[in-house]
């Protein structure tokens, strides 16, 4: 698990050694310190990692600072939930036992979910991306990838059906096929599930 600081241990903004203009803008806002945290970890989430704080908006230099603070997380990806949704599905089709998977970022709605939850690391990532090559016909395998946004962004039934040149009710049922053969053959264990 990736070591971040704990929003409540910022006990002031003058701590991360702001500019006075960014502390007076910052410090200005009606904001807690832990609510300011929570806003910049999703900015830095929404962005990418990609932030910019030439840009002088408020909360990409608040973002920045906190970052070098050591309040966000680096291990938290897209991926990383497209791994959760992908596992919440296969396991509820197998009659498992549902533990605690994030598949959206807006299932960390809070700090402590943020600081305490276990991601994939990117080795797991791959190694299951080649487990679902090898187990299913390239029809399935483009489907659930894509729809489950495994490559990248989560993509709509009709988008992969425009891809794919077939109808969007074909993908559908590739979508639930390979599911079924996912859910028959079994998911490899977690590693670092999210409790």
């Amino acid at each position: 698990m990736s070591t971040v600081k704990k929003a409540s241990d910022l006990k002031s903004l003058k701590d991360l050694k702001l500019y006075p203009w960014s502390y007076y803008r910052i410090s200005g806002k009606n904001y807690t310190n832990e609510q300011l945290v929570k806003a910049a970890r999703a900015n830095y989430y929404r962005h990418g990692g990609r932030i910019r704080g030439s840009s002088g908006k408020w909360l990409d230099v608040l973002t920045l600072a906190l970052d070098r603070a050591g309040y966000i997380r680096h291990d938290i990806v897209p991926e990383t939930f497209a791994v959760g949704g992908l596992y919440k599905r296969i396991n509820k089709l197998s009659g498992q036992e549902d533990i605690c998977i994030y598949s959206s970022y807006d299932e960390l709605n809070t700090n402590e979910k943020y600081e305490n939850c276990q991601c994939f690391s990117m080795e797991e990532y791959h190694k299951l991306r080649k487990l679902l090559k090898d187990s299913l016909s390239f029809e399935e395998f483009f489907a659930l990838t894509r729809y489950y946004g495994l490559y990248g962004e989560k993509w709509s039934y009709g988008s992969i059906a425009k891809a794919r040149k077939t109808s969007s009710c074909s993908i559908r049922q590739t979508v639930k096929r390979a599911q079924q053969k996912v859910a028959t053959n079994g998911l490899p264990p977690l590693v670092h599930p999210s409790y």
